[in-house]
């Protein structure tokens, strides 16, 4: 970031003689590379401000236009303050990016209003984000962490080896395949991986990837927890449905890792899931001679729930890797995305956050009010240096008033001077 501001404003300040210029580059790498918290590698993030460009140039048009009245730069502040602290709900990304993206805009939404220097301002933007893309990419770069899609192919694996174990004899697993099992599913939680790999967004694959993660860990968890069978040698319906549970799994960590369509025999699975399940109706109504115990009824209800996560399994991670244009049945109500637009799905995801109850929600309607009052007070000349104290509010608040007021109490002692400079004692 140092190198980026220092090249984009030198540049543009002494090389071409262009001040504004000089100013919007060096925002522009300080809002995006310093101010803004994206995740994940340099090149993730040089993937992301690229991506980004074309809403940079948006709102540096439209500050622009905005800040000839008050009025309108206050009604601008509050709709464009709202929307970027909102679009959050997009995801880890998006969120990191939103702060930068609100400075892009505070910067030309402020007097002298002068669209004669739209260009320039959108020379100097470019400039600046370009070379933060260059420097993202090149500077320093980091290994990237293992993708969502590569743990959740491990975790099929892993479930398609303890189901394997659990249909052949001794039909038991070790203390060892147990703690795997326990662990693996664990790496597929939100909290274990960093932010740039949850698959948090709101598009088919993001949401077909989550729900690939939690029909591993589910299936994972169950095959672990899976009571053993009274006698111990289970029935063949049992047998028949756990090693269709293993090749489904298979074929769903083949289709994560080499992204090929999986060829597998879904209806082999769902007709040893119907056998499993007229055996246990049977057993527990009495038809079946002898009756069934309660602990094969409750093993046949395990193996149950094993077999609707592997499905579950293999038709979101079909739908991870090909989208809309996965080769399996997506009928059923649990997959109710799949085949619906991306705008739809956004529609769907700022509606069920469109609510005071909504962290997101409340945070954007708080950075919203702040950054409005502050341009309010600022545009009626009561305020001096009105762009720092918005450029304050903006880089100071948090979600809850505890983190705010201690975010603020460093910042006041970290700009706090002496009233007259200091000077050792009898001097």
């Amino acid at each position: 970031m140092t190198l980026v501001a220092a090249a984009g404003f030198y540049l543009f300040r002494y090389g071409l003689d262009r001040p504004v210029g000089a100013t919007c580059a060096l925002f522009a790498a300080v809002a995006l590379g310093g101010l803004a918290r994206i995740p994940g590698t340099g090149r993730q993030r040089a993937a992301l401000v690229l991506r980004l460009l074309p809403v940079c140039w948006l709102l540096v048009v439209v500050g622009t236009w905005l800040s000839v009245r008050t009025w309108s730069a206050v009604v601008g502040m509050l709709a464009v303050g709202f929307a970027l602290a909102f679009a959050a709900v997009g995801g880890p990304r998006l969120a990191g990016a939103a702060p930068g993206l609100q400075l892009l805009y505070i910067l030309p939404s402020f007097p002298p209003y002068a669209p004669g220097t739209l260009a320039e301002r959108l020379a100097g933007t470019t400039t600046g984000l370009v070379l933060l893309v260059a420097a993202e990419a090149l500077l320093f770069p980091e290994p990237a962490p293992p993708p969502y899609r590569e743990r959740a192919a491990h975790a099929a694996r892993v479930a398609a080896r303890c189901a394997t174990l659990l249909a052949t004899a001794p039909h038991t697993l070790t203390g060892t395949d147990v703690r795997l099992a326990h662990e693996t599913g664990r790496t597929l939680r939100s909290l274990s991986l960093p932010e740039a790999e949850r698959p948090a967004g709101p598009g088919v694959r993001d949401r077909a990837l989550a729900h690939t993660g939690l029909a591993a860990r589910t299936l994972l968890s169950r095959l672990a927890d899976l009571p053993a069978a009274p006698d111990g040698r289970p029935g063949p319906e049992e047998t028949a449905a756990l090693r269709a549970v293993a090749v489904v799994a298979t074929a769903a960590a083949t289709c994560l890792h080499t992204g090929q369509p999986p060829v597998t025999p879904y209806a082999e699975l769902a007709a040893a899931r119907a056998r499993v399940a007229a055996a246990s109706a049977a057993g527990a109504a009495g038809a079946a001679p002898p009756d069934l115990p309660p602990g094969v009824l409750r093993r046949h209800a395990a193996v149950l729930e094993i077999a609707d996560a592997a499905l579950a399994l293999g038709t979101a991670a079909d739908l991870a890797v090909h989208g809309r244009h996965a080769s399996v049945d997506t009928g059923q109500s649990r997959f109710w995305y799949a085949r619906s637009r991306a705008p739809v799905l956004w529609w769907h995801r700022v509606c069920h956050h469109a609510g005071r109850r909504s962290v997101f929600f409340q945070n954007a309607v708080r950075i919203a009010l702040a950054l409005t009052a502050a341009r309010l007070v600022a545009g009626l000349d009561t305020l001096p240096h009105g762009f720092w104290a918005m450029l304050a509010t903006l880089s100071l608040t948090r979600t809850t008033l505890g983190d705010t007021w201690s975010t603020i109490r460093a910042a006041l002692v970290a700009t706090a001077r002496w009233p007259e400079p200091w000077s050792p004692p009898g001097r």
